[in-house]
């Protein structure tokens, strides 16, 4: 909390079953922010924007869906959205951060928040 470095935080892309159930980017970003007493702790939240189109049905059967982006709850946070493309592609239909993707992200945003 201390540090004047720029931070951002990376969402899930899906829920976690038992853990993070129905929670959106900002349940996600309030959490954070709950802990931490209200202090804003991160300055941007980096979202995925794209999901594989043969997503496995495992997912479902686990009760895990996809992260929701409600910019109306997110909007009082003051906490910038970065959203992108971040998935790996793969075969199987499983998401999963590209570590490219988000690399190339932070990067963006970091040197466009340089530029502020």
């Amino acid at each position: 909390m201390a540090s004047t470095a720029k931070k951002i935080y990376v969402c899930n892309i899906m829920t976690q079953p038992g853990e993070t159930d129905n929670y959106s980017v900002a349940s996600h970003v309030n959490a954070l922010l709950n802990h931490a007493k209200g202090r804003k702790i991160i300055d941007a939240v980096l979202v995925n924007n794209s999901l594989p189109e043969n997503i496995s049905e495992g997912y479902a059967k686990n009760g895990s869906i996809p992260v929701r982006l409600d910019m109306e709850n997110l909007a009082p946070t003051g906490v910038t959205v970065v959203s992108q493309k971040l998935i790996q592609e793969n075969k199987e239909g499983l998401v999963r951060h590209s570590s490219h993707r988000v690399a190339r992200a932070v990067y963006y945003w970091y040197r466009k928040t340089l530029k502020k």
